[in-house]
């Protein structure tokens, strides 16, 4: 089992943007599953995100005072995080892996996408609304909070499942299979993952995997009272699903390099 990551230019109708392209190799002479490296939401990676910022202020308009991070060095972790798995963490490169705090970027790029999926969604529905840092002429100017107060009447909202019951993975809708890999005996398939926000905050990027996959998935958060922390539940994933062999351990795997010049 190997995997092989590499950036690529996709090209949208108005915008060139980076993809990181994520090829999966089956070598064995079985059918094989695994977590995928990414959770992706509309192409978008996870990272790690603070719950409320929404409330606090109107997310379009802070996105206009964005920091720009275009001569910072990053490493991008995933699997190997410190949060469930498939989330992805950045890490300054000078702090290194221990680092004990989430850096802020991770922040940024996720209101980065948080307002590209609430603005796609506006216009999903004709809703003839537009966010503040969007030039969309004709459309009405309202603010994030409104737009979310929007969407959750139509039944839509950029929320995503962080945690799994035993049953999510045992069941075989779309949910689950978004976040596993199942492959063919030597099938090769691709993930695409959008590094839109990757491109608007600028830097550079290493993403960086240790080749270890997880035998379990994370569920239910807890309060370890002796720890005095919050902890997620491992559920150990079965050893076949749809006729498909776990794949876990270490694998072979790459590391890829993104450098963004906005100039």
């Amino acid at each position: 089992m190997s995997l092989d990551l590499a950036p690529v230019n996709g090209i949208d109708e108005l915008v060139a943007i980076p993809y990181l392209i994520v090829k999966y190799k089956n070598t064995k002479e079985y059918p094989v599953y695994l977590r995928a490296l990414f959770d992706l939401d509309d192409e978008y990676p996870l990272l790690p995100y603070e719950s409320n910022f929404g409330n606090r202020t109107d997310l379009a308009k802070g996105l206009e005072r964005l920091s720009d991070y275009s001569s910072e060095d990053f490493n991008v972790y995933s699997l190997s995080t410190r949060y469930y798995n498939g989330m992805c963490e950045i890490i300054p490169k000078e702090s290194g892996k221990n680092l004990t705090t989430v850096s802020v970027i991770n922040y940024d790029i996720s209101r980065i996408h948080l307002v590209l999926k609430t603005q796609a969604l506006l216009d999903k529905f004709n809703t003839n609304k537009r966010l503040s840092c969007f030039d969309i002429p004709g459309k009405e100017t309202i603010l994030y909070h409104q737009a979310d107060s929007i969407l959750n009447l139509l039944g839509n909202n950029s929320e995503q499942k962080l945690e799994f019951s035993m049953n999510d993975f045992l069941n075989t809708g779309p949910l689950m299979d978004d976040r596993f890999v199942f492959l063919k005996p030597r099938e090769t398939q691709i993930q695409k993952v959008n590094l839109i926000g990757f491109y608007i905050a600028g830097g550079n990027y290493k993403f960086c995997f240790e080749g270890n996959v997880p035998r379990y998935v994370l569920g239910d958060s807890y309060y370890d009272n002796n720890a005095e922390k919050w902890r997620y539940k491992r559920l150990k994933l079965p050893a076949e699903l749809k006729g498909h062999k776990l794949i876990s351990g270490r694998i072979q795997i790459n590391c890829a390099e993104l450098s963004i010049n906005r100039e």
